[in-house]
């Protein structure tokens, strides 16, 4: 399982640099690097500064699926004729924390292999990807981590992630079609009750997530 402190292990080895050489330009103790090293989380206000030094992106580091900063002519050609970009939102979607809207704030972009958007049967066009922020749909997604949003995929099937806007929040749960004809709304972290959406309030739906990872 290729780790987000994996890597940083690769691209600091491919630096030739040291553990404590990077934690001295990072400004932090050789043992946050070795313990960045061992985690699978992006939970590091480090992690950024991590990539530049290192000179990779930090979608790299977080997901594995962009190029490097600086790549080779070579690899950046194969490697964009493998991937699409998919705008990321500059909010976040609120898993237990508040998240504001819009959802149509961009900052950056995430690549995208080709491969993994056929058997989505999803266009990078119709994509968002967006970060989470809080814990209500751990262990499925976690603080930090990053969602891939079909925006024309609308259609509840049941136990499926969307993104939702609530009046002046955007969310991401887990719906399931009632019987009475309501939507219930779940959290995967069972802290959180459920709540109830009502046939005409499934407009709040911005679509399926298809991916996420961190």
């Amino acid at each position: 399982m290729n780790l987000i402190g994996s890597r940083v292990k690769e691209a600091r080895l491919a630096k030739r640099m040291s553990q404590q050489e990077l934690a001295r330009r990072v400004g932090v103790s050789q043992g946050a690097i070795a313990q960045q090293e061992k985690s699978v989380t992006a939970k590091s206000k480090f992690l950024p500064e991590i990539a530049k030094i290192v000179g990779v992106s930090i979608d790299w580091l977080l997901f594995g699926v962009s190029v490097p900063a600086q790549p080779k002519a070579e690899q950046t050609r194969a490697a964009y004729g493998n991937f699409e970009i998919v705008p990321l939102l500059n909010n976040t979607l609120g898993a237990g924390a508040q998240a504001l809207l819009p959802f149509d704030l961009v900052d950056g972009g995430v690549q995208v292999p080709v491969a993994m958007l056929k058997a989505s049967n999803a266009k990078a066009k119709h994509l968002r990807a967006a970060r989470v922020r809080g814990d209500s749909m751990y262990p499925y997604a976690s603080d930090g981590d990053v969602v891939l949003v079909n925006t024309v995929d609308r259609d509840i099937v049941n136990g499926e992630v969307y993104a939702l806007r609530d009046d002046d929040n955007a969310m991401l749960k887990r719906l399931y079609k009632q019987i009475d004809g309501r939507v219930r709304v779940e959290s995967d972290n069972k802290n959180y009750p459920p709540d109830y959406l009502t046939p005409d309030r499934e407009g709040v739906i911005i679509g399926r997530v298809i991916w996420r990872g961190g």
